[in-house]
């Protein structure tokens, strides 16, 4: 009896073993190296395939890139941070200077506008090999890491501002390196020196630390200068310090309080020191804006601003904002950036249909379920991620249409959203009692078919794009066409020192062999349109119909004061022209 007991719990053994061979050959495949290097490699040729096939040469319009290029280049000629586009040359604040700063030492090298698209690629390039990283520390998957960058490599939005001259892609990838680089550093602090080493290598091992320390101080004072929202990390990187220091203490116990405490140390130092580099690294920017009488301008001119240009009233105004926000990211942005659902922005007041509210539902709660997937040192990812949502709530209505905002957190979306399918995989598994580790494959590969055909249509549509060279009503709106038309002409048919007032004074200056020019006022009485024009002695204005302030605030005094102004040339139909008008120098009327 006693041997057929032994035999019976021999083979229970046995199979036990056997169990658990086969529960663990998942992971160790999942965290094999050799696997690493060719999910690697194979992301890299993806990448290759898909920006040479996307690139585009012409210059994207939508304004910002310009004046990118423009700040980099008169930092490149010795101006200074200034708008090179305007009579005064005045000194800008709408950008932090970072992304300009890399412009201009691309342009002192030589580097024209394709160098620079390219330079953006390479950063993009260069991200997705720290998130492939990232991720993988994270999730201790590869499988999960590889598909998460795997779909980032064929990700439109990504692209789309990898190939103009943009700051969110070198943001992202400096973001990002500074989280990969926090991982490291907390690895490294876990880590207390052995107490019976040398003194020379205690202090070396104070060194590797503070060194590290200095590194992620950097790139997250590099984030910021790129993009002001790369506060956040800072604030993400002291919260969950905060939330590690509080759960060390909870669980102090006596024989390991001296482990505990000096752990809790480093995180205090590292706390303070973050701060005070990147207190320090900004002082001397905040210095120069006070000097120069300057306001910030996404604080004091968007976080507080309406739709219109209002000002907004109160904490109700605010709400309405940040729920019209919410609504617009969950229908609309989320479904477009992560899973490239195609969506209607022209009126983004338009109420969003049953289709875009289920798939923003089910996104937003794959994201929600990967959240509770990750361990307690993780959590600075939620961080970094919430900090940036929260900021793009408030900004006004009109600024969340598209994508452009949600780059630096599209490869974090995509991951815990993949948590979440892998989290409810795990759940079933449970239930119908399926122990193999091999569900974590079959969940990412579920997603990753579930992408390519969405990812592949919007891959070839911007391939089709790409493969003209200059703006045409063929692939852009005829309003739009019509703008560039009657800069062209009023470049070509005035005087080279006459002064000029339209709507994109950036857009005009590429397309007028860098000539100078301001914008007029968006939102003005007829007395302030006046005095706009005579307090800058404008000579020419051009009207177009491609952004509405035109028409709207400037069109409807023209009309009243024909006598004053002088129609010189129309570009495209009634309903949507561009009109070049002259100014009639005169004695504002009375």
């Amino acid at each position: 009896m006693k041997q057929k007991n032994k035999e019976k719990n021999t083979k229970q053994s046995a199979t036990t073993t056997k169990k658990v061979v086969k529960q663990d050959s998942y992971k160790k495949i999942a965290t094999s190296k050799p696997l690493f290097w060719i999910g690697l490699a194979i992301i890299s040729i993806v990448y290759i395939f898909v920006y040479t096939s996307i690139f585009d040469y012409k210059i994207d319009m939508n304004g910002d890139n310009i004046i990118y290029y423009s700040l980099g280049s008169a930092i490149a000629d010795g101006k200074g941070y200034v708008n090179v586009f305007d009579w005064n040359e005045s000194p800008s604040n709408m950008f932090t200077p970072g992304y300009p700063f890399i412009i201009a030492v691309a342009v002192t090298f030589g580097a024209k506008v394709v160098g620079l698209k390219v330079l953006n690629g390479i950063f993009l390039y260069l991200s997705l090999l720290v998130c492939y990283t990232l991720f993988n520390k994270v999730t201790k998957d590869v499988f999960i890491s590889f598909v998460t960058v795997l779909l980032c490599s064929m990700n439109e939005s990504l692209y789309a501002r990898a190939t103009i001259m943009m700051s969110e892609i070198p943001y992202l990838f400096f973001s990002m390196l500074a989280l990969l680089i926090f991982y490291i550093y907390y690895e490294k602090i876990q880590q207390q020196p052995d107490e019976a080493i040398p003194p020379e290598q205690r202090r070396q091992w104070y060194i590797n630390r503070g060194i590290w320390l200095l590194l992620l101080g950097v790139t997250i004072v590099s984030a910021y200068y790129i993009r002001t929202i790369g506060v956040t990390l800072l604030l993400a990187l002291a919260l969950t310090f905060i939330i590690y220091i509080i759960t060390n203490l909870i669980k102090i116990k006596p024989f390991d309080m001296k482990v505990q405490v000096n752990a809790n140390k480093f995180l205090v130092i590292t706390i303070i020191a973050c701060a005070a580099i990147f207190l320090l690294a900004k002082a001397p920017w905040d210095a120069r804006n006070e000097r120069q009488n300057l306001k910030g301008y996404y604080l004091d001119q968007a976080l507080y601003q309406g739709t219109g240009g209002k000002e907004l009233d109160g904490i109700g105004d605010n709400l309405l904002k940040v729920k019209k926000n919410f609504v617009t990211y969950l229908c609309r942005i989320y479904p477009l950036g992560l899973y490239v659902e195609p969506v209607e922005f022209d009126n983004y007041k338009i109420a969003p249909n049953t289709r875009q509210w289920t798939l923003g539902i089910i996104i937003v709660s794959l994201i929600v379920i990967g959240f509770f997937s990750i361990k307690k040192k993780d959590i600075i990812l939620i961080f970094a991620m919430g900090g940036n949502i929260l900021v793009f709530l408030m900004w006004p209505e009109t600024y969340n249409i598209g994508t452009r905002y949600l780059i630096p957190i599209i490869p974090l979306s995509l991951l815990f959203s993949i948590l979440g399918v892998v989290r409810i995989f795990d759940l079933i598994g449970r239930v119908v009692k399926i122990k193999t580790g091999w569900k974590n494959l079959l969940a990412v590969l579920l997603v990753l078919f579930m992408c390519i055909p969405n990812y592949s249509a919007a891959i070839k549509k911007s391939t089709a794009f790409s493969q003209h060279t200059e703006w045409n009503s063929q692939i852009a709106k005829k309003e739009f066409c019509d703008f560039i038309d009657a800069m062209k002409w009023t470049n070509a048919n005035t005087p080279a020192n006459s002064r000029v007032s339209c709507r994109k004074p950036e857009i005009f200056y590429i397309y007028s062999d860098k000539r100078k020019s301001i914008s007029f006022p968006y939102y003005a009485t007829e007395e302030e349109v006046f005095q706009f024009l005579d307090s800058n002695k404008i000579n020419y204005i051009i009207l177009d119909s491609w952004y509405k302030h035109a028409m709207t605030t400037i069109a409807p005094v023209v009309n009243a004061h024909l006598d004053l102004f002088e129609v010189l040339n129309k570009f495209g139909d009634d309903n949507s022209a561009a009109y070049v008008v002259r100014y009639k120098p005169v004695p504002m009327p009375k």
